[in-house]
């Protein structure tokens, strides 16, 4: 009231507006901690004098803490504290809303097989003992395979995790004539014979998983083919294709063990395996597939794959990768198989399945542009982490393992380690990450 007694309608309207707004979400504090002094939450950030580094901060700092894409041009669309604030709870309150809806009628999914080759042709189970010991896989390439990949035997050849030998693939096991095996691609016979491992490992067998709705999905890196020509008189074209097509490396599987759900052989990179259990999870949530096979594979088959990659400056040139590290100097090139099969939790557990692991939810994204094609974005590294955290319901002090890219490169691993840092650097874990 006045002094006279008389209600101050100003006064009143600003009670009633704070009386609906939510609690400040500290978007004031943010500011006056980027300038340096208070500020009026309804003066515009140019007469509060921010500069465009300052604004960059702040979008920063903002997508930090309340886990919203936001970039510098949308701090001028709402460019007040005040507006900034508003604009910021819309967007959480839908980002949760959308969300929720996704997540109706979700569950965790189980892995309930693994199988696997690593370097040295270890087996999964004995590759987890060897890493476990701290043994080191990174040797010479393998003298009975240089020829073979269009190298002499006197040609140097980067130190690598190799495989000893792939030459061992029983055609008729999996009804397949020697003629048309030998124009098979090396990828096309390892799934065949690391997805029967895998159902071996799950408990399972082909027959009481036969005609069921389960989708496959592989990982499989460029095709480098290690045939030279087919027959000479044109008989064995056919064999040649099929045997080289990338989009057989799925499909044989689903052939022979006759499964109807989605099948794809899958490329992006270095994320090709972790996209493949993405898909495969996903495949078993939207699609109700019974089951989901899912996994990647690296076998070097040409000396293309050295040469490119070389041309591209990739490889560490003191022939040791060095992730997080200032010696890194870039990758050391390495083969390996592995598969893991998926289930739905629940039926697992009322099937009396080994689980090994349970995965609560997967989340993908894109770069799109960064400093190049083959350059990481870190706000894009950020928001999928945090994204992912949402969707989940994980908080991010609750993760207590992270598997990085890692490449070993001083251009990737900058980036990578910063986008780590700004999600899972917060106050919860400060005791033991701050230093």
């Amino acid at each position: 009231k006045t002094n006279t007694g008389k209600i101050k309608e100003s006064v009143l309207e600003e009670m009633y507006e704070k009386s609906q707004n939510k609690p400040s979400l500290g978007i004031k504090a943010i500011v006056e901690e980027i300038v340096g002094h208070s500020v009026d939450d309804q003066m515009s950030f140019k007469d509060l004098g921010i500069s465009s580094l300052q604004m960059i901060e702040l979008a920063s700092k903002i997508e930090k803490k309340f886990i919203v894409n936001i970039d510098v041009t949308s701090l001028y669309n709402y460019s007040t504290v005040q507006e900034l604030e508003k604009y910021i709870t819309e967007r959480q309150e839908k980002s949760l809303n959308e969300i929720s809806i996704k997540n109706k009628g979700s569950t965790k999914i189980a892995v309930i097989g693994i199988s696997g080759l690593f370097p040295k042709n270890l087996e999964f189970d004995e590759f987890y003992e060897a890493i476990k010991g701290g043994r080191d896989f990174v040797s010479n390439f393998p003298q009975n395979r240089k020829e073979k990949i269009g190298y002499s035997n006197q040609d140097t050849i980067i130190s690598g995790g190799y495989f000893d030998d792939i030459e061992y693939f029983d055609s008729l096991f999996f009804g397949i004539s020697p003629r048309e095996a030998m124009y098979m691609s090396y990828e096309q016979k390892f799934a065949l014979m690391y997805v029967w491992k895998l159902i071996e490992n799950s408990g399972y067998t082909k027959e009481s998983l036969d005609n069921k709705n389960i989708s496959v999905f592989i990982g499989v890196g460029d095709k480098y083919s290690h045939l030279d020509s087919a027959d000479e008189n044109g008989k064995d074209l056919e064999y040649k294709k099929l045997g080289s097509d990338t989009a057989m490396v799925a499909a044989r599987i689903s052939y022979f063990f006759n499964w109807h759900g989605s099948c794809m052989a899958v490329n992006t990179a270095c994320s090709s395996s972790l996209l493949a259990i993405d898909l495969a999870y996903k495949s078993i949530i939207n699609d109700g597939a019974d089951y989901a096979i899912a996994g990647g594979m690296n076998i070097i088959t040409s000396k293309q794959f050295f040469e490119h990659t070389k041309s591209l400056g990739m490889f560490a040139t003191n022939g040791d990768c060095f992730p997080f590290d200032d010696r890194a100097s870039g990758i050391v090139p390495g083969e390996a198989i592995g598969f893991v099969l998926l289930k739905p939790l629940q039926k697992a557990v009322d099937d009396h399945d080994y689980i090994y692991a349970i995965i609560d939810g997967t989340y993908s994204n894109q770069d799109g542009r960064s400093n190049g094609i083959t350059a990481p974005n870190g706000m894009a590294q950020e928001r999928l982490i945090k994204s992912n955290l949402l969707q989940t319901d994980i908080k991010p002090e609750e993760i207590k393992y992270v598997e990085a890219h890692g490449t070993g490169t001083k251009l990737g691993d900058p980036i990578e380690f910063k986008s780590l840092v700004n999600v899972f650097n917060v106050k919860e874990r400060w005791s033991y990450c701050r230093h």
